[in-house]
């Protein structure tokens, strides 16, 4: 493959690139993500698996949102979690919550990936891995080694997450030379979760479940890294 030149400006987080080449910064992924089991009442753990036992959970649809773009592609895959032990549950205001720990990992396996303007598909074989990422310690949170799944407001049927960190540690968004993306922060939503009402006494599944990630922003000293350096890409393939 050929080479590319990325550099990301501080402040207002352009892109450059040589006049030949491109490569696109992702900042945001829409998930979302076939029937499953979310909490696993036996062992007291969030972990993602079918209704039939299997732990790998289709992506129906993955919308790739770019920097400067939109969300210009989107691809069919799977996604697979490491358990998360619950370290707490209760009920807060009336919702009940449950805590878990850091340290899982996320992994997200491609089938396809499409430019949805011309309908091409991008250069990526079925299998490969688009996203590898572990769960890590939000700074600033109260419960920093933990993050919550929560009940939404008025709405006993869903549960979101809250302070949740991923560190990326592999993929072709860490390793390629077409997308690219840093750390993120994820919120799951788990909508029409039965049995509803439920307080983590029992397995619950979500008939509708999906992920939002947005790109968790460099600090400046990162940024001037980059600039000072830039990144050599190339292909692993």
């Amino acid at each position: 493959m050929k080479r590319i030149v990325f550099w990301v400006i501080p402040l207002c987080m352009s892109v450059l690139v040589s006049p030949s080449f491109s490569v696109l910064y992702v900042d945001g992924i829409s998930l979302d993500i076939g029937e499953c089991i979310y909490y696993d009442d036996a062992t007291s753990q969030f972990v993602l698996s079918t209704p039939t036992g299997g732990s790998e959970i289709a992506v129906e649809l993955g919308d790739i949102h770019v920097f400067g773009g939109g969300y210009d592609y989107d691809f069919t895959g799977t996604i697979s979690v490491t358990p998360s032990a619950e370290t707490s549950s209760g009920v807060s205001g009336g919702r009940p919550y449950a805590t878990f720990g850091t340290g899982a990992t996320m992994t997200i396996t491609l089938d396809q990936v499409r430019e949805k303007a011309t309908d091409t598909l991008l250069d990526f074989d079925a299998g490969d891995i688009l996203l590898e990422a572990e769960i890590v310690a939000v700074p600033g949170s109260a419960v920093p080694n933990n993050w919550y799944l929560m009940e939404a407001s008025n709405d006993p049927d869903k549960f979101v997450s809250f302070d949740l960190a991923y560190r990326v540690t592999g993929g072709e968004l860490m390793d390629g030379d077409v997308l690219k993306m840093l750390d993120f922060e994820a919120t799951w939503s788990f909508p029409l979760t039965t049995p509803e009402n439920s307080e983590f006494a029992g397995d619950m599944r979500s008939e509708n479940p999906s992920m939002l990630i947005s790109a968790v922003v460099p600090e400046p000293a990162t940024l001037m890294l980059m600039l000072a350096g830039g990144f050599l890409i190339r292909k692993k393939k």
